[in-house]
């Protein structure tokens, strides 16, 4: 599980790295993010900046079950679309504008 982070290994043999608190923040269930307007319900000035898992499982999706009881689930494919760069930029994939050279 590492130092307040989680090492995904991809199916391309690539991996990412994640920090506890971001996925923490990151969690769009129905106690933290409303089910229809995604608004935001969690408060993160009150997570704790030390949380850290009991238990994770990585498949079609990362399970995690924190510390202070509360679970995430996050897909694969969301986390792989967010995932940050060695340099801590994100990755993006490169779209083209309409109306735009490319």
């Amino acid at each position: 599980m590492g130092n307040r982070k989680v090492k995904l290994e991809w199916d391309d043999g690539s991996s990412s790295e994640f920090h506890y608190i971001w996925l923490r923040d990151n969690c769009a269930c129905d106690e933290c993010k409303h089910p229809d307007a995604w608004e935001r319900l969690l408060d993160n000035v009150e997570l704790n900046l030390d949380i850290r898992p009991t238990h994770l499982e990585f498949g079609d999706a990362l399970e995690v079950e924190w510390d202070d009881g509360h679970q995430t689930s996050l897909s694969a494919d969301w986390l792989r679309k967010n995932a940050m760069a060695g340099t801590g930029e994100m990755l993006v994939e490169r779209h083209q504008l309409c109306g735009t050279p490319g």
